[in-house]
């Protein structure tokens, strides 16, 4: 639960483990790992949740521990022409294995499933068994880590449909609202995101830790008959809701990076300092890295919704007769999560050019308070150069100097310097060495007519 920048920092034990086999054979094929491999991944416990459903039908089954996931995941489909939906929480390589064997799920998802962090670009890779799918899921951080999901529990108590049809996911708590702008920036909880789709209406989800908040409004449109989701039992169109989802999510984090600009804009027009400027180059950062994370979602979904057909094909052998693994209503509605990941795009180069016009406005705002001081010192030393001019040429001595004796002189040269300092005041410019030359040219003109 930190920042971008903080989290992208942090190397997980996965990418660690994978740095020490370069130049190993690409993938992680479950027969052949080895051991070493297999103590880096066997890394804590997994929770396994299977949702079958239809148009009239849903049953809801959860298993936790490995004997418990390899029951559950060894029972045959009780809707055959349904959609089964496999959720995995936890990354544990037992309970993978299981999932890679029976579904034969092909090693190189397997590897960026398991090796990848939170910095993996969002991808989609078509092979001959399933579609899969891998990207950074942004979540602003909750209070506390929740325990693994009860699927069964969440469908029973699963919020109204209606706190959903908006499209935005909504934070869960007070302390939640409360952490969203704290000193350090906008603080976010990312984890990697796998989904698996296969021809035979199978699903399946992997996530490195519980998210009920992502799974809940899932369930909440599974719960209710006649919606989309639950009415198409098209495992196709679940995966456009997960994606939906994952967006919405992200909409919420610019949401609250844009009421934490807002704040910081708020602080720098009323009183800009440098803690401000501070926080907005944090900001700034947090921004450019986040749309560095996001910008690939948008080809994601572009080449999911326009190419699949195309991508499927050729992983079909000559003469089979190619198909994709989207239906065309599904692709329809991927183009509403296109244009959800496009308002998230734009959303980010706005806050981004916004902040650093913001500092710009600081620094600029310095500037000109320094210049009106400058003018100041400028007014007052020109206001009080004649004098001290007047004070050097009355106070030379020497034997012979007539304009000592004449009290005339005293008013012309004080009436001339006046002329000298009123000009300066009131000109563009400062009196400079010009203009006192001048003053001394006519005291000297007039000393020789007299």
């Amino acid at each position: 639960m930190h920042s971008i920048a903080d989290t992208l920092a942090e190397l997980s034990p996965l990418q660690a483990a994978i740095r020490s086999h370069v130049g190993a054979e690409p993938g992680l094929d479950p027969q052949r790992v080895d051991g070493q491999a297999l103590e880096a991944l066997r890394l804590g416990e997994s929770s396994v949740d299977v949702v079958e459903y239809d148009e009239d039908n849903l049953t809801v089954q959860e298993a936790n521990g490995f004997e418990e996931n390899r029951r559950l995941l060894e029972q045959p489909r009780e809707i055959e022409k349904g959609v089964r939906w496999i959720n995995v929480e936890g990354i544990s390589w037992d309970t993978i294995k299981l999932l890679a064997i029976k579904y034969d799920l092909h090693p190189l998802a397997l590897e960026d499933c398991l090796h990848g962090g939170i910095s993996t670009r969002p991808k989609a890779e078509y092979f001959s068994k399933h579609l899969f799918v891998t990207l950074p899921l942004h979540m602003l951080a909750p209070s506390e880590r929740p325990g693994p999901t009860k699927m069964r529990e969440l469908y029973e108590r699963s919020r109204p449909l209606e706190r959903f049809r908006d499209g935005r996911a909504e934070a869960s708590n007070a302390v939640q609202q409360e952490r969203r702008f704290s000193p350090s920036g906008v603080q976010l909880d990312i984890q990697l995101f796998s989904i698996f789709l296969l021809r035979d209406g199978t699903i399946i989800t992997i996530f490195e830790h519980p998210q009920p908040e992502v799974l809940e409004p899932i369930m909440a449109r599974l719960r209710e008959r006649g919606t989309v989701l639950r009415s198409s039992a098209d495992a196709s169109m679940l995966l456009q809701a997960l994606l939906d989802v994952v967006v919405d999510h992200a909409l919420a984090v610019v949401e609250a990076f844009r009421e934490q600009l807002g704040n910081l804009e708020r602080r720098v027009l009323e009183k800009p300092n440098m803690e401000s400027v501070k926080a907005l180059h944090r900001l700034r950062s947090d921004l450019l890295l986040l749309k560095r994370q996001l910008s690939p979602l948008h080809v994601l979904v572009s080449g999911i919704k326009d190419h699949d057909l195309e991508r499927a094909a050729v992983t079909f052998k000559p003469g089979e007769t190619p198909s994709g693994f989207c239906s065309l209503q599904a692709r329809v509605y991927l183009s509403d999560v296109q244009d959800h990941v496009d308002s998230v795009l734009s959303s980010l180069d706005m806050f981004s050019l916004l902040a650093q016009n913001l500092v710009d406005y600081s620094f600029n705002l310095t500037t000109f308070r320094t210049n009106a001081s400058m003018k100041s010192l400028t007014t007052i030393t020109v206001t009080f150069l004649p004098l001290s001019f007047l004070t050097g040429y009355f106070g030379m001595n020497f034997e012979d100097f007539p304009q000592l004796h004449n009290p005339v002189d005293y008013v012309g040269v004080g009436l001339l310097l006046a002329d000298v300092a009123i000009e300066g005041n009131f000109s563009s410019g400062t009196v400079g060495s010009v203009g006192l030359f001048e003053a001394s040219a006519a005291e000297v003109a007039l000393h020789e007519r007299r």
